[in-house]
């Protein structure tokens, strides 16, 4: 295998911190209608993001997406968000997010009950069309990521990205 240019050192830099950023974004706390919550719930996402460096056409392309086809499935739904009035979601992964927060079930007077397989089928449901009507606002875990890193590297960094790199978000390659 050659040895990388300067340029490939620099973008696998690059792709290491934007990582790296990209990871701190989805695990932050936020406050969102007052609570504190966090994006990730099992950390699988989290834990699969990754960069590709390539060579196409004779230049470096770099390609930041996650190492994982389930991960991938909602990966971009994640940073790009769900637009409202759109076909609601399978209800199965939602019932694994229930059981990962873990979301507790509380009947129409506001009082726990006692969480049924049936009864997370039919939050999970409510939970689905809700998504559907309303839409899920983007978390811009990349973008943002990519913005600071590339905030942080200066002019000489970003002129050589103009002349030298394609840079695509892969998130989920259908």
């Amino acid at each position: 295998m050659a040895e990388p240019t300067e340029i490939e050192k620099m973008l696998n830099d690059f792709g290491t911190d934007v990582v790296e950023r990209a990871m701190r974004n989805l695990g932050a706390t936020r406050t969102v209608n007052g609570r504190k919550r966090r994006a990730v719930a099992s950390g699988r996402l989290k834990d699969s993001l990754t960069y590709k460096l390539r060579i196409r056409y004779n230049k470096p392309t770099i390609d930041f997406t996650t190492n994982s086809t389930e991960t991938q499935q909602y990966a971009d739904i994640v940073e790009f968000g769900r637009k409202p009035g759109s076909k609601q979601p399978p209800v199965e992964p939602i019932i694994r997010w229930m059981k990962a927060k873990p979301i507790k079930l509380r009947a129409k007077g506001g009082g726990f009950v006692k969480q049924t397989e049936e009864g997370l089928r039919r939050a999970a449901w409510a939970i689905s069309a809700s998504i559907g009507r309303r839409g899920i606002p983007p978390l811009r875990y990349y973008r943002d990521a990519i913005e600071d890193a590339l905030d942080q590297r200066g002019q000489d960094f970003l002129d050589a990205l103009q002349r030298e790199l394609e840079t695509r978000l892969l998130l989920n390659q259908r």
